[in-house]
């Protein structure tokens, strides 16, 4: 895993997601938008965002013949973690994975996508991160204290924002993500 200490400032090329799909009920249609990846994928979110998006996430995957198994993360992205998603996943169990929550669930899958060598989807539920769209992955400790800043040198396969979703959350997290 290639770690940077510092993101360079002056790129004359920053990479996006290879698909990019917002709009109201996004959710509903992600199997389909993202079935080309494989059969087989692992959702990572936390214990909140896993009680209230994960059902309508796996029945899309599954009308697109897609078979998702969930990993509930501890909320923080930490090298620890991404490595109980790689003691999970390696081998050939999962073809992708999926991220789906703020930006330390999406980190966290883009983490655990670059030591298995796995292309990752990116499902944000607030506005408040820029994880779903960028390559890198921050990293924490466990007590939430930054540790690092992880260049994955590629972005997400697919990006996707249910505006339905992002509309739900907090207010506070919508003033985060526009920098107040």
């Amino acid at each position: 895993m290639k770690k940077s200490a510092k993101v360079e400032q002056d790129r004359s090329y920053v990479p996006g997601p290879s698909i990019y799909f917002q709009k109201k009920g996004a959710l509903a249609e992600a199997g389909s938008k993202v079935s080309f990846l494989g059969k087989k994928t692992l959702v990572i979110s936390d214990a909140f965002i896993y009680k209230k998006y994960y059902k309508a996430l796996a029945v899309s995957l599954k009308n697109s013949f897609v078979d998702p198994e969930s990993f509930v993360f501890g909320g923080e992205c930490t090298y620890e973690e991404s490595g109980r998603i790689y003691d999970l996943a390696k081998g050939d169990k999962f073809d992708f994975l999926i991220g789906l929550g703020g930006g330390k669930a999406l980190d966290t899958a883009k983490l655990a996508g670059l030591q298995l060598k796995l292309p990752w989807v990116l499902i944000a539920t607030s506005a408040a991160t820029c994880a779903a769209w960028t390559a890198v992955s921050i990293v924490y400790n466990a007590d939430g204290t930054f540790r690092d800043i992880v260049d994955t040198e590629r972005a997400p396969a697919v990006t996707i924002v249910d505006e339905s979703i992002v509309m739900e959350a907090p207010a506070e997290l919508l003033l985060a993500g526009l920098g107040f």
